[in-house]
């Protein structure tokens, strides 16, 4: 029976360190009184046109220089059409087949080796749904939405699937956190909801296979989980999880940042 290993990919959302949202002139700030820094362009009017904040494409392509990442010349912006409670406009501003860039490199702080960065992209936030009252309480089975957080800036960072241990999944994201603080693309202030890891985890018999199945990984595979993970130590837990095929299940973990 051959050993089973697990192959890592991450997936890092990151806020911006910009004044202003991505799209419109509304204050990027936390910590606002609920949907009082909102505009008719965040939240979707017919009629309205988005501007792009060009501070945000400078902190973007800064941001992915670092990272050893090819920027390209010409990018490209794309409607992402999905419904949810939180998303007024009923689709989401991201970029998909032309990203601001790709082919990067992140040297590991703990291991030997470093990790390659598949593609680093702009796109805009969502807003947040509640499920109690500010400052704690039972809404009655009723959720709440604050769009302050609706078309904040937010670079993508996509891992190539090539982390292959708890230790290294964490590595890479420790390693990504002091790259973000050098640079200062980003406030990073993971409580606040501004860095948030979604991981995911295939289990294959050697590592040269995964990678030689990278493709149709990412298109997802068999014992594959998708996690969302805000906390470096359920990153640890999950990848751990991932080990034995057995315990390839998915997994849903909403908790503060601990990086």
């Amino acid at each position: 029976m051959p050993a089973w290993e697990p192959v890592i990919g991450l997936e890092v959302h990151v806020h911006l360190k910009t004044r202003s949202k991505i799209f419109c002139r509304c204050e990027n700030r936390f910590g606002a009184e609920p949907n009082s820094l909102v505009c008719p362009v965040c939240l979707g009017y017919p009629g309205t046109l988005p501007v792009l904040n060009g501070h945000a494409v400078d902190l973007a392509a800064t941001l992915a220089l670092a990272l050893g990442c090819e920027v390209h010349q010409r990018s490209v912006f794309a409607r992402k059409n999905y419904f949810y409670a939180d998303l007024p406009k009923g689709y989401q501003i991201s970029q998909s087949d032309r990203p601001l860039a790709e082919r990067g490199n992140l040297p590991l702080t703990e291991h030997a080796r470093s990790v390659r960065v598949h593609r680093l992209h702009l796109e805009e936030d969502a807003g947040k749904l509640l499920h109690e009252w500010p400052g704690g309480g039972p809404t009655g089975g009723v959720s709440l939405v604050d769009f302050n957080r609706c078309g904040v800036p937010l670079v993508e960072i996509v891992s190539e699937p090539e982390i292959a241990s708890a230790a290294e999944a964490e590595d890479y994201l420790r390693s990504l956190h002091q790259v973000l603080l050098f640079t200062g693309a980003s406030p990073i202030t993971q409580i606040t909801g501004q860095a948030l890891p979604t991981m995911d985890v295939a289990t294959a018999a050697t590592i040269a296979q995964a990678r030689a199945e990278s493709q149709a990984m990412r298109g997802g595979v068999a014992n594959c989980c998708h996690s969302i993970c805000s906390s470096l130590r359920f990153v640890w837990v999950g990848s751990r999880a991932s080990r034995e095929p057995k315990n390839c299940s998915a997994l849903s973990i909403g908790v503060e940042s601990e990086i």
